[in-house]
């Protein structure tokens, strides 16, 4: 029963960590791996789409460099963020008598810097200009209306001017290259649209961009992934997209692991304000593997089994004040849910690659629980060192296995080990909330050491150099770094530099004679990534 649960967090607080227990002991793990086998090809479709906050935020300079700096350390395809027709982009204008006139300016350079860099856009269009708003409603602490439109030829006139102008700076062959959408079905949830409105948006921004070129693609419905599950709104839009023949080219959602919120009547405000914990957590840890299996029966009890899923959004919580995100936990989370879903979708685009995101305004300190994998000021977390140990996986896939994984390419072996700890059931019902940084590990569940066998079969004989990269809070966690640094909310350029030195895994090479058969072992502590890497040495 989660009734007086949001009231009760208007008090709560968790300043003391939980009892301690006594030691629980190591857990063993045997990996077998054959390195004589092909393997199957791997597309890494978790590099598809790098997201960031809000369209003005990708015009600021720090944001830019952090953009940069994901590029350069992984490389993603496409890029999505919120809010390229909101107000702050002045894009849409009207004259005395009512009719639209429109402003590129700002989008151009926008869009101009992504494409710059490699990024194909993934256009949402989102949100809905204060002018033309049925029902101006701004959330956040920016300029955001979450609204039906009050004029159909208006919108159209938007989202036609838009294309019109992007076919003719960059050239149709480039942008049927891009994606889009349009504001999600979580709209309708909150009750800023109604069912009838968000679909009438939805179809009437189908036709325009399929009116520009049939060939563009366009996705939909977006919003949580438990909607499957929970409501009706997902089976109403599939109905509602078959019958008007305005079927999307492929399935967006968004995977946080939150149960169903409609008896939860405060999560919105909650959500908006930031102010406690919104929503209760799943207490499944494989909440991502079984949402997508929901998703893929519903589709194919509808008859629409081909069509791909594209995870647009996914964390571990939509709350975007949860310093647990920033400990180490958030780089064993992204290992183990890439690894047990790698490829399974066509998109799983983690939200958000930084902190700099002005929905709640007053960040307060440089750690404080953003959805980021960069702090605000760029400083890269756990998180961005998980993912850049699995950006360093082979495009075959050897074996995996419970909190492993193998990949291989030429002449080399990859393994990446993680100790995944679940948010303890308490944490989950959200009866405990953190404040305080030094607590921050205090909500997950006792877990004790990994302790992990390697077999390997099937080596070609010779010289390997083989390397360790291990993630843990005592290495690569910039956010255990700062702590211990004695927390100072605003960095100097020395401290700064200091935690951008520290944020590194530990890094270890040996070079070894191997004949056919190898075999090694680690341990490995609550929420640490470790990858291992076999290569034949040129000597």
């Amino acid at each position: 029963d989660e009734s007086g649960v949001p009231e009760l967090l208007e008090y709560a607080s968790a300043e003391a960590p939980a009892a301690s227990l006594p030691s629980i002991p190591s857990e063993n793990r045997l990996v077998t791996i054959d390195a004589s086998k092909k393997g199957l090809p791997l597309r890494h479709t978790w590099r598809r789409v790098l997201n960031f906050g809000y369209a003005k935020e990708g015009l600021l300079a720090e944001v830019q460099t952090q953009i940069r700096k994901a590029q350069k350390e992984i490389g993603f395809e496409f890029v999505h963020f919120h809010g390229i027709l909101d107000d702050d982009m002045h894009v849409y204008f009207e004259n005395e008598k009512g009719q639209p006139y429109l402003d590129f300016s700002r989008i151009d350079l926008l869009l101009d810097s992504l494409l710059s860099i490699g990024l194909k856009p993934y256009i949402e269009f989102s949100y809905m200009p204060r002018l033309l708003a049925r029902k101006p409603t701004e959330t956040f602490d920016r300029s955001v209306n979450i609204s039906a439109f009050r004029s159909k030829e208006n919108w159209s006139a938007l989202i036609r001017g838009f294309l019109q102008h992007c076919l003719i700076r960059y050239g149709r062959a480039k942008v049927r290259g891009w994606r889009f959408t349009t504001i999600d079905i979580n709209s309708v949830i909150a009750g800023f649209l109604s069912m009838e409105e968000y679909l009438t948006l939805y179809r009437t921004t189908w036709q325009c961009v399929k009116e520009a070129d049939p060939a563009f693609l366009f996705g939909g419905p977006g919003g949580f992934i438990f909607n499957v599950t929970s409501g009706n709104t997902i089976r109403l839009f599939l109905s509602y997209a078959k019958g008007h023949a305005c079927l999307p080219d492929f399935i967006c959602t968004q995977c946080f692991p939150h149960r169903k919120i409609d008896l939860q009547d405060d999560f919105w405000r909650y959500t908006m304000t930031q102010s406690s914990s919104p929503a209760v957590l799943s207490t499944d840890p494989d909440f991502m593997k079984h949402a997508l299996n929901a998703y893929r029966k519903l589709l194919a009890d509808n008859g629409l089994e081909t069509l791909a899923i594209w995870i647009e959004q996914w964390n571990s919580t939509i709350w975007q004040r949860d310093l647990s995100g920033d400990t180490c936990y958030k780089a064993a989370y992204l290992a183990k849910n890439i690894c047990e879903n790698y490829d399974e979708v066509e998109s799983a685009g983690y939200w958000s690659f930084s902190d700099f995101m002005e929905e709640i305004s007053d960040f307060g300190s440089v750690y404080h629980g953003g959805y980021g994998l960069f702090t605000y000021n760029g400083i890269p977390k756990s998180g961005w060192q998980s993912l850049r140990l699995l950006h360093m996986l082979g495009d075959r896939k050897l074996a995996s296995g419970e909190g492993w994984f193998a990949a291989g390419g030429q002449n080399s072996i990859q393994i990446l080990l993680y100790h995944y700890c679940h948010y303890d059931y308490l944490y989950c019902r959200r009866y405990r909330r953190l404040t305080d940084p030094r607590h921050a590990y205090s909500v997950f569940a006792e877990s004790g050491p990994l302790r992990y066998r390697i077999e390997i079969r099937g080596l070609q004989s010779g010289t390997y150099e083989m390397r360790k990269y291990t993630l843990s809070p005592e290495h690569g966690s910039s956010f255990d770094v700062w702590v211990r640094m004695g927390m100072p909310p605003y960095l100097s350029d020395e401290e700064r530099e200091y935690l951008e030195q520290m944020s590194r895994p530990l890094y270890q090479v040996e070079t070894l004679e191997i004949s056919e058969d190898f075999s090694i072992e680690s341990q490995l502590n609550p929420h640490s990534v470790q990858l291992l890497t076999l290569s034949m040495s040129d000597i």
